[in-house]
């Protein structure tokens, strides 16, 4: 009997201690769904655990820093699809960023998951804060995470042409995760 119950606990911590170690939230959250759900859905081929870290890291990174994860999110689901691989004109991973960004913001292997959720959320929350005050401080933020802040500080029109397309993809993709969440309540 007494190896029975050996082998029973020992079968419960193997099938449950990877949500016991888990660097994630142990229950997701309405939020946590939300945006594991766009992921999924911009690249339906990812790995369901790199959907899981992604997400997981976008929270708990978006957490720690005070910036909405679902901005990152959607900044991400425009920039590379979710793709952590994704690379073009010199831009790379989730966030897109340049070599020279990512170097600045800390990061040696900008395909890393986690280094370029951390990094990408630092350089939004940079531009946020760059912006506190205006009355359009996130879309001025969006534009600033393009084009950089000060081609948008110099701008006549920083809302405009490729700047507004932007901006209204990375909306298009925040109010998706809005309405993924809605349907999680």
């Amino acid at each position: 009997m007494l190896r029975l119950l050996t082998l029973c606990s020992l079968v419960f911590f193997l099938a449950f201690s990877p949500l016991i170690a888990s660097d994630g939230p142990l229950v997701p959250t309405g939020e946590s769904i939300a945006i594991r759900k766009l992921v999924t859905r911009r690249n339906p081929r990812i790995s369901s655990e790199n959907a899981t870290l992604i997400t997981n890291s976008l929270v708990d990174t978006g957490k720690q820093m005070g910036v909405d994860p679902k901005l990152v999110a959607a900044i991400m689901s425009v920039e590379s699809g979710f793709n952590h691989k994704a690379a073009h004109h010199g831009a790379l991973g989730l966030g897109q960023l340049m070599r020279s960004t990512a170097l600045r913001l800390g990061i040696s292997d900008p395909f890393s998951i986690t280094q370029n959720v951390t990094a990408t959320t630092q350089y939004v929350k940079n531009m946020m804060d760059y912006w506190t005050g205006h009355p359009q401080q996130t879309s001025m933020a969006l534009a600033s995470y393009l084009r950089g802040p000060e081609y948008v500080r110099r701008s006549k029109d920083p809302l405009s042409g490729r700047s507004k397309a932007y901006v209204d993809g990375v909306m298009f993709h925040y109010n998706r995760i809005l309405t993924y969440r809605s349907e999680v309540n």
